[in-house]
């Protein structure tokens, strides 16, 4: 009878609410959202840090302004119409007005990003 119970115990522990727990898939992790940070927001600029977590993506969008990028800290790639280009740490890029870009994080750590939008003034 107790080996009985044992096999019973072993068996049962293998299941949860019907699923075998060896079957059952690991969960995706979840994408990181970035984590934007509002510095400053002047009539004539704009401030933002944005971060990255390892292998996460700014997805491409515009900017009704010209920008500027710039990594404090882990290294990434800026794609800028469809041309791609790395991101050092303390590397800076030029962003056009009007012109999708995107930015992901290729490196070890976070990637912080300093974005500079460039108001127009009257």
């Amino acid at each position: 009878m107790t080996r009985t119970l044992i096999r019973l115990a072993l068996a049962t522990s293998l299941f949860v609410g019907g699923t075998a727990l060896a079957e059952t898939p690991p969960a995706a992790p979840a994408a990181a959202k970035p984590k934007v940070e509002l510095l400053l927001d002047a009539p004539s600029a704009k401030v933002v840090r944005i971060t990255l977590a390892v292998g996460a993506t700014l997805p491409a969008h515009k900017t009704p302004v010209h920008a500027t990028v710039a990594a404090l800290a882990g290294e990434g790639e800026v794609t800028i119409a469809d041309k791609a280009q790395p991101l050092a740490t303390h590397g800076a890029v030029f962003l056009p007005k009007e012109i999708p870009h995107a930015v992901k994080n290729t490196g070890t750590t976070e990637l912080v990003l300093l974005v500079h939008h460039l108001k127009a003034t009257k």
